[in-house]
Parts: C-alpha cells; sequence; structure tokens
C-alpha cells in the first residue's frame, strides 16, 4: 500500500461484507471515471467485493418502491457515518 493506494478493509475473511459504496460522500459529478480493485490473497470461495453505486440504488428503488422513497423522503431521513482518521485515533 503506497500513495493513493488503500485497503479497503480490514474486515476478518470469515465476516460477509454489504454492498460497498466506495466514495459514496461524493458527489456524482465528482466520481471517479474507474474504480480498480486489486486482490493479493483470493478468497476461497465466494470471493466478491458487491459494489452498488448510491445513486443506482436509489434510481431502482424511485422505480420499484415509489411509496417507500417518499416516505424516507418526506421525513429527511439520512445516515451518517463519520469515519475517524486514523493518524487521530
Amino acid at each position: 500500500v503506497k500513495g493513493p493506494i488503500h485497503t479497503s478493509t480490514e474486515t476478518p475473511a470469515h465476516l460477509s461484507i454489504p454492498f460497498h459504496h466506495e466514495l459514496g460522500y461524493l458527489p456524482y459529478e465528482n466520481s471517479p471515471s474507474a474504480l480498480c480493485f486489486f486482490c493479493v490473497t483470493p478468497a476461497a470461495e465466494n470471493g466478491q467485493t458487491p459494489v452498488c453505486p448510491s445513486w443506482v440504488l436509489y434510481r431502482k428503488l424511485k422505480e420499484t418502491r415509489p411509496d417507500f422513497v417518499a416516505a424516507v423522503e418526506k421525513r429527511k431521513v439520512r445516515y451518517v457515518r463519520k469515519i475517524a482518521d486514523r493518524a487521530n485515533c
């Protein structure tokens, strides 16, 4: 790991990682044009990294569950995750 290259997670191999919203905090227009993944040691089985752009999920939900999306928007539900800066931990 060097320069702008980082590990994505330190999650133990026996745990499942849900959809990975890489750089999901960035506005759509600032999203990278490419996202690359590299694996030093492949998983023994089911070695996949599910990636789900938030805007794609939103559009799909709006198409398939418009009442749910309207209710969430009406209540102004917002999930915020604050990621600690490792240097200051």
